[in-house]
């Protein structure tokens, strides 16, 4: 977890799945599918990468900034992409799974991420983002 940006697939897609810049009526079927399948592989690979940065981390204080900054990225992230979902015409279905799948991803890696390292959670991160991420990880449970 170096230098790279952990979220950069996830950052592009709720970028790039923004239905004022993209026709979302035109997303097709097989464009959706590749999305969820990448997104459920992203989802894969980020808990993988958070279950294994502590042992390339020496000291606590870098882990718990790794931890809530990549929390508020991906707080920032799930609000535009929940915003770009309420924005979706009725008959974007494709789009509208496509951006449901890459907020999935983030909820779900965070929700790991919370639970794995709740002592380290910086209060000042959005508390109805963790609540939001604890619901899904009971559920999930």
């Amino acid at each position: 977890m170096g230098q790279e940006y952990a979220l950069d697939w996830i950052d592009q897609m709720v970028n790039e799945l923004d239905p004022q810049t993209t026709e979302p009526e035109s997303f097709d079927n097989n464009q959706s599918l590749a999305i969820r399948d990448k997104a459920a592989e992203e989802k894969k690979r980020l808990i993988t990468l958070f279950k294994q940065f502590v042992f390339q981390k020496k000291k606590a204080r870098q882990i718990k900034n790794t931890v809530n900054n990549y929390l508020s990225v991906a707080a920032s992230l799930i609000t535009i992409a929940s915003n770009n979902l309420n924005r979706l015409p009725t008959k974007a279905d494709n789009f509208r799974h496509a951006l449901e799948s890459v907020v999935s991803c983030l909820n779900e890696a965070s929700a790991f991420i919370v639970k794995r390292y709740s002592n380290l959670v910086d209060r000042d991160i959005s508390l109805s983002m963790v609540a939001s991420i604890l619901v899904l990880t009971i559920f999930a449970s």
